[in-house]
């Protein structure tokens, strides 16, 4: 039977995406947030800038703090969804090591974290895999399979600062789950607020790939 599930919103205000590069033993990890502004705003260069500044004093360190040492928090990306005419902006870090634990478990194994909107169905949530897993972060033959409590709590201060909105380049800014443009289409504009995060209690497997190459 085929799904009907309710279409998401059009957007608020602009989208911008940042991307998370870390590294682990060698293997490249990516993750990526979407962020829509409340109400329309200019976006440009300086914005996207602005933006990834205040992003990275909110998100950074409790991003480092879900990763061990072996880890190096890479630097960030940020781009712009909804108009398309702005330069995707950067920033380099490559020295910021994760902080949790001493080692990692192998790289396929991950946390799994569900977005969750107001919105029922697929179009109302999203996940993301937070990789790099601390040796910390399980009780090995005791819940090999389940996140500490250690874990749960540093996810849970990572997730509301990815929550908490973003004043920044003129706009604010509130992490959002965003629809994916129909071909033709390469822009997007549809879109709702995350409202809570959730951290799965079983452990997740992400797809290996060759060094060098993100999840």
């Amino acid at each position: 039977m085929a799904r009907f599930n309710p279409l998401a919103p059009a957007v608020t205000g602009p989208v911008v995406r940042v991307v998370v590069q870390t590294k682990t033993l060698g293997q490249l990890y990516e993750n990526t947030f979407d962020y829509m502004a409340t109400a329309p705003v200019a976006v440009n260069t300086a914005t996207l800038v602005a933006f990834l500044t205040a992003w990275e004093a909110a998100c950074k360190n409790p991003y480092r703090n879900c990763l061990s040492p072996q880890s190096t928090y890479q630097g960030t990306f940020a781009s712009e969804l909804t108009v398309g005419q702005t330069p995707t902006q950067q920033t380099v870090d490559g020295i910021s090591v994760g902080t949790a634990g001493a080692t990692s478990f192998p790289g396929t194994v991950a946390c799994v974290m569900t977005k969750r909107t107001s919105l029922k169905g697929q179009r109302g949530r999203g996940r993301f895999f937070m990789p790099s897993l601390p040796n910390t972060f399980i009780v090995v033959g005791t819940a090999p399979n389940v996140p500490s409590a250690a874990a749960q709590a540093a996810y849970a201060t990572l997730n509301t600062a990815l929550l908490g909105v973003i004043a920044a380049g003129g706009g604010v800014w509130a992490l959002a789950v965003t629809g994916r443009p129909v071909p033709p289409a390469t822009l997007t504009s549809t879109g709702i607020p995350v409202s809570s995060i959730q951290v799965q209690l079983i452990l997740g497997t992400i797809r290996r790939r060759r060094e060098g190459v993100g999840i």
